[in-house]
């Protein structure tokens, strides 16, 4: 944990920098966080060298699940879409009101404490200090220290509400459905192998790992020295080639050849990655046929947000049916004083229940506190974690390489509710509070209750201790917030901050407070639409195995990741099939190995990349967006 905590500092900083400050790589928007293998391949390497000198000081495999696992916390934390969002959403009000905006309508409605508006804080941070020195620093953390410590309780309380709903779903999913966890199998062998090095010996891993790594070099050498030819593997528009109507409606259609997408691709199941990319073309051609008829004229007629949100809340609604009796059981055993079947668990289901239920009751505390009403902020968390639990699920048995509710804007509980009520019934204080929670909720890529789950499933299949996970929880989510929002600081105030994200929230509370609207018809019925669909498919499935379409596909397909990574995926499904049909499960199994290695030499190089350019300050390459 020790070392751990040191390392979620270094991670936090890194992100910052390389997500934030240089816009660059974004790690925290793949399901996999190709930060965290890169730190766990150095450990791995460095321990094996340990192993041979000093082997009482060389880590184990439960040691190493705790390091990654407690990682990819503190990156969900400092990701793309959390940190980096939320800490712009406490200033940005104060700093750029003007008589124009009319911002500072808001700021009698925002709380006095889970915001900074003092002027030098302000100042300092927005506003570029060549005299930056550290007496100074300590000045400005002063005046944030009560805002980093209530939004990092916060933060704990939630993520640790997610890791007891997990403990809640783990045995249905894990035991009785046995679902597959594709995402999880690279971080399963590098944490089994802890400095062993079999992983790294098997000629089909190096074989892997040299062709993505061979081609990320040359790439970046390339963007270094640019008379170096490229290998063309990211994406590429080919939708601009369709200028007339109706098919100029298809709009943006990237080609890419991502070898990280092809290696977790070939991991998912074949029906699975057939869907995705399916239903993606699918939409397309809905698009096209859309305009040629006339009923509609852009993506945004289809509401794909409204239809992915319906799609998720969907698989949610098939779940909760599915597992009654098996939540009436957990129900059951919660209120027993002991139960054998709970001595297996990470925690009893009774400390479980209690934790989901005390955290929930907290963080509606919370929010009645800062302004909302009790029964939005109850809706509002009931949504999110409806929507974390879904996001979960699909991950568990689906393994997107990528995922978000990021299409035409983003789509959450947020907007889900203005779209059922409007906002002409809530007041200033509600609406503003909103505006604050859109900092954790712009979207929902690096999200930590997959990464949750995932880490049990590591636990359970190399036999490795999780009794220690729930304080891990607390230790990695409290450290996590508190060290990426200082990361976030000490970036900034050296260099003066231009505002990123903060501007989003605001300019839609600026909307919502001048141009109140009603309840939005259209969005809803495209809601229900996708949810219904879903239902419909989970129960066609159900009855009917043959059936190829999976509803999971349907969700994913309108999102703004899909576009990227649509035809990598269908070159794996190509390749999958291929492999079982005339080779069975035998060269299953031997194709596996490149395709892990596809994934690690990618993240090792990528992630070297990133690095090289924070050390030395200069643009560097980037695999990914």
């Amino acid at each position: 944990m020790i070392l751990a905590i040191f390392l979620i500092a270094l991670n936090s900083y890194w992100l910052i920098q390389s997500e934030l400050v240089r816009y660059s790589g974004h790690p925290t928007c793949i399901s996999l966080f190709f930060n965290v293998i890169f730190i766990i391949s150095v450990l791995v390497l460095i321990n094996s060298i340990i192993k041979r000198i000093f082997p009482k000081l060389a880590l184990g495999s439960g040691e190493f699940l705790g390091i990654y696992y407690m990682l990819c916390i503190s990156s969900f934390i400092a990701g793309h879409d959390l940190i980096q969002v939320l800490v712009p959403q406490l200033s940005q009000a104060f700093w750029f009101a003007t008589p124009e905006n009319e911002w500072e309508v808001f700021h009698n409605y925002l709380p006095e404490w889970l915001t900074i508006r003092s002027k030098p804080g302000l100042e300092g941070l927005y506003e570029n200090n060549t005299t930056f020195n550290l007496s100074q620093y300590v000045e400005y953390i002063k005046s944030w220290f009560p805002v980093i410590l209530a939004w990092s309780g916060f933060l704990t309380v939630l993520i640790f509400t997610m890791y007891c709903l997990n403990v809640i779903l783990r045995k249905q999913w894990m035991d009785n459905e046995k679902l597959s966890y594709p995402v999880v199998r690279l971080p399963m062998e590098l944490i089994n192998d802890s400095g062993s090095l079999k992983f790294f010996r098997k000629k089909t891993v190096l074989l892997g790992l040299a062709t993505a790594a061979l081609i990320n070099l040359i790439n970046g050498l390339s963007f270094l020295y640019p008379t170096i030819p490229t290998i063309p593997i990211k994406h590429s528009n080919i939708g601009n080639l369709f200028a007339t109507e109706p098919w100029n409606a298809v709009g943006w259609l990237p080609i890419s050849f991502y070898p990280f997408v092809i290696g977790i691709g070939f991991l998912i199941p074949v029906d699975l990655s057939f869907s995705c990319w399916f239903f993606y073309l699918f939409y397309k051609f809905l698009l096209v046929l859309g305009s040629g008829t006339g009923l509609a004229r852009s993506a945004i007629s289809f509401h794909p947000n409204e239809q992915m949100l319906g799609a998720y809340l969907g698989v949610l609604v098939i779940a909760i049916w599915r597992y009654r009796r098996y939540m009436l059981e957990i129900l059951a055993n919660s209120f027993r004083k002991s139960h054998d079947k709970d001595n297996r668990e990470p925690m009893t289901y009774r400390n479980a229940l209690l934790g989901s239920l005390i955290g929930f009751g907290l963080l509606i505390a919370f929010s009645v506190k800062a302004g909302m009403s009790l029964w939005l902020a109850t809706l509002f968390f009931g949504l999110y974690f409806a929507i974390s639990i879904a996001i979960t699920r699909l991950r568990a048995e689906l393994g997107a390489p990528v995922h978000d509710l990021w299409s035409i804007g983003s789509t959450g509980p947020d907007t889900f509710i203005i779209a059922l009520f409007g906002t002409r019934m809530f007041g200033a204080k509600n609406l503003s509070v909103l505006t604050l929670y859109y900092g954790f909720n712009r979207d929902y890529r690096g999200h930590a209750m997959p990464h949750q789950l995932e880490s049990l499933k590591v636990a359970e299949s190399l036999g490795l201790n999780w009794k220690s996970f729930g304080v891990m929880t607390i230790i990695a989510a409290f450290f996590g917030s508190v060290f990426s929002i200082w990361a976030f600081l000490q970036s900034y105030y050296k260099i003066g901050f231009g505002g990123g994200f903060g501007w989003e929230g605001f300019s839609r509370l600026q909307r919502w407070f001048f141009y109140p609207s009603s309840r939005d018809i259209a969005s809803l019925g495209f809601f229900f639409f996708g949810l219904i669909f879903t239902v419909l498919f989970s129960i066609i499935r159900l009855r009917f195995i043959w059936f190829p379409f999976h509803p999971l596909g349907y969700a994913l397909a309108p999102s703004w990741s899909m576009n990227l990574i649509w035809l990598p995926l269908l070159i794996s499904w190509l390749i999958k099939l291929l492999t079982l049909r005339y080779g069975g499960l035998r060269m299953l199994r031997k194709f596996t190995p490149f395709f892990l290695g596809l994934i690690l030499g990618e993240f090792i190089v990528g992630g070297f990349w990133t690095l090289v350019g924070i050390y030395l300050g200069v643009p560097t390459y980037a695999f990914w967006i």
